[in-house]
């Protein structure tokens, strides 16, 4: 099967700098190494899943995390897709029922939707992750809370929308009781703005 695919990447790799020859730039040589750079690195990642990892490792890292925040930042990914891939498994197909769930458990936990958590940190432009500009504090919650209505989906064994958006208030409420008890604790809001962590 592996080989298989290699073969097909390697096809359609060729079609690929074939029609880049077909170009007239004089920069055509540079798209192409730039182009099958990426292809190869693409086949090594699906070999070897934990060279991704790696890779979104060092482009945190180029971007100026700790390695503290990127661990958490990554285990972060991980507890997200537990929970869609429950909200999958649970019946969930809509990319809209999919954002409204995630805004729920959002509310539930910090007391404000997603738009109005981005623009709290100003953030304008949709390709900014709201997850990249989490301190170390708020992404340790958000992880709390989608792997808290994870289990509470196993658990109870919730289907359809409205049952696992009773989930995900819980457990989003589970993580408001946190977020009061560490900022009573700390004197300020668990949620910073944008440039204040």
């Amino acid at each position: 099967m592996l080989k298989q695919r290699t073969i097909s990447n390697e096809v359609e790799q060729e079609e690929l700098l074939g029609l880049i020859d077909s170009m007239p730039t004089p920069r055509r040589q540079l798209l192409k190494k730039w182009l099958t750079d990426i292809a190869q690195q693409h086949m090594q990642e699906s070999e070897d899943p934990e060279l991704a990892l790696l890779r979104a490792r060092k482009l945190y890292r180029r971007r100026g995390y700790s390695d503290r925040w990127i661990n958490k930042r990554l285990r972060g990914v991980s507890a997200r897709h537990e929970l869609t891939s429950e909200w999958a498994h649970r019946g969930i197909e809509q990319n809209d029922d999919y954002r409204r769930l995630t805004n729920e458990l959002i509310q539930s936990a910090f007391g404000l939707d997603v738009e109005h958590y981005r623009n709290y940190k100003r953030l304008s432009d949709p390709s900014e992750h709201l997850r990249d500009h989490m301190s170390d504090l708020e992404l340790a919650l958000v992880t709390l809370a989608e792997t808290t209505a994870a289990e509470l989906h196993r658990r109870r064994e919730s289907t359809g929308t409205a049952e696992l958006e009773s989930d995900v208030k819980d457990a989003g409420q589970i993580v408001a009781g946190t977020v009061s008890q560490i900022e009573k604790a700390l004197g300020r809001s668990v949620v910073q703005s944008r440039g204040s962590d």
